[in-house]
Order: structure tokens, then C-alpha cells, then sequence
């Protein structure tokens, strides 16, 4: 009998520890799919914000080749004169310096995405400007908020440099974005979502807030839940604050809190260790 029972222990054992494990690679496949989620958006975002610069270039470039075209013309027929040596010299350096403008406008928008990117996916520690970093995190989700006229702030010290997991940031902050975007304003074309933040002793303080519709008390208690969600009719996993809470503790040792009030907006309250930080003069 002891042999028996100790066996049908162990067999018990056996399977709780498979589902044990097969939760954790599930709980991982989700966070993955939702990362990837985030990241297609963020394309999306980046493929309309450089369609309009770069549309602007080739018309640039074809006024700029009629204008070089004409010039020939008028040095092969010893048409030119001063002043209209002075007239073309002067369009082509505007249209040179439009292209320049906007060709520098895709590669920053190309460079954010990149270095976002490749962080939502990267999990070592390098030091960043906090300021920096998340205006970086801002124009790569920026076309997500003009659709709905929705205006990001941003008000952080400039001077604060410190190392911290760039990649949870990333995440952390996109996700609450986008978040507020879904949730925060479904019968209103316009709003403010706000990011501040201090630093003070070893920590980074951080708000992100917005002035939408709020929430009530049972829904706020439920918000960091797994697989909660207000949004089940149209593409609500109900996985986004629950990865955000997941891996400000987890991985950057912080600690995060909600208050929120019907027709008041929502704060996001989060505060966690930072390395090396300082204040660069």
C-alpha cells in the first residue's frame, strides 16, 4: 500500500510539475504574441509617418530635375543671365535642402523604430537618457495617435542617465500607450496622454497618465489580472497590463500602481531602481 500510494504521489507529482511547465511556455508564447502585436502596430506607425516624407522627396527631386534640365537648356542657347542664374540657383538649393530635410526625417523615424525594435526583443542592461529614449518610443507610435487626434506629452528631465533594461521600457511604455489608446477614449476623437517622471535616490519615478473616461473601482482592482479585458468584441487578449506589471517587477525590481475614476482619466504610478544613475549637467 505504501508503495502504491508513494507511486500514485509521484505520477501526481510528475503531471503537476508538466502543467507547471507547460503554463510558463504558454505564459511566454502570449508575452511573445503580444510583443509581436506591438511591434506590427509600431511598423504600421513608421510605414505612414516616412510614406509622406519620402512622397515629398520624389516630387522635390522631379521639380529639381526640370529645373536642372531648363538651366542646361538656357547655357547650351547662351540664355542665362544674372538674374536668372540667381532664380535657379535659388530653386535648386530649396529643393536640395527640402529633400535634405525630409530624407533626415525617414532616418530618424527608421533609426527610433530600429533601436526600439530591437529592444522589445533585447534583455541586456545598458545605460540610456531616460528623456532620450522615450521620445524615441513616442515617434515610433506617433501615427497611432494622430488618428485619433490624441496628443502625447512628454515631460521629463533631459538630464537623467542611468542603466536600466531599455528593452521592458520599451514595452512597458508602448504597451501603456496603446492601452490608453484602446480603452481611454472610444467615443472621443481627442485627449491627452502624459508622460512624467523624476529621479530621486536610486529610483526613477515615473507617471503616465491620460484624461479619458476612466475606471471604475471593480474594473481598476481587475486591470493587472491575466487575460482581463474590457475589450473581448474587438482584439482585447487582455494581456498588455499584465506583461507590464510582469516585467516591472520582474524585471526591472519596480513596483507599479493604478488609480483611476469614472470620467477622470487613469495614473499609472511606477517607480524602480536605476543604475548608475545621474544628473548630467
Amino acid at each position: 500500500e505504501f508503495s502504491v500510494a508513494t507511486k500514485k504521489r509521484n505520477e501526481s507529482n510528475k503531471l503537476l510539475q508538466k502543467s507547471i511547465e507547460m503554463k510558463k511556455i504558454m505564459h511566454s508564447k502570449l508575452i511573445e504574441s503580444e510583443k509581436m502585436t506591438t511591434i506590427g502596430k509600431m511598423v504600421a506607425g513608421v510605414t505612414h509617418e516616412i510614406r509622406n516624407p519620402l512622397g515629398i522627396c520624389v516630387t522635390l527631386t522631379s521639380h529639381l530635375d526640370s529645373v536642372m534640365s531648363q538651366f542646361y537648356s538656357d547655357f547650351l542657347e547662351q540664355l542665362l543671365k544674372r538674374s536668372s542664374m540667381e532664380d535657379y540657383l535659388s530653386r535648386i538649393e530649396e529643393s536640395t535642402e527640402g529633400i535634405l530635410y525630409n530624407l533626415n526625417r525617414v532616418a530618424n523615424q527608421v533609426r527610433n523604430f530600429k533601436q526600439v525594435a530591437v529592444d522589445q526583443h533585447g534583455i541586456e542592461c545598458r545605460v540610456i537618457n531616460i528623456k532620450d529614449y522615450f521620445q524615441g518610443i513616442i515617434e515610433s507610435i506617433k501615427f497611432l495617435t494622430k488618428i485619433s487626434s490624441i496628443q502625447l506629452k512628454l515631460d521629463i528631465p533631459d538630464n537623467i542617465v542611468g542603466e536600466t533594461y531599455p528593452g521592458a521600457l520599451s514595452q512597458i511604455i508602448t504597451n501603456l500607450i496603446l492601452n490608453s489608446i484602446k480603452h481611454a477614449f472610444p467615443q472621443r476623437k481627442e485627449g491627452i496622454i502624459s508622460i512624467s517622471g523624476y529621479y530621486k535616490k536610486g529610483r526613477m519615478f515615473l507617471e503616465i497618465s491620460d484624461d479619458g473616461i476612466g475606471m471604475n473601482k471593480a474594473i481598476a482592482e481587475k486591470a493587472f489580472e491575466p487575460f482581463f479585458t474590457t475589450k473581448k468584441d474587438i482584439d482585447g487578449t487582455g494581456l498588455g497590463l499584465s506583461i507590464v506589471e510582469n516585467m516591472i517587477k520582474q524585471k526591472l525590481k519596480g513596483k507599479i500602481n493604478l488609480e483611476s475614476t469614472p470620467q477622470r482619466g487613469s495614473h499609472f504610478y511606477i517607480d524602480f531602481p536605476i543604475k548608475g544613475a545621474e544628473l548630467q549637467e
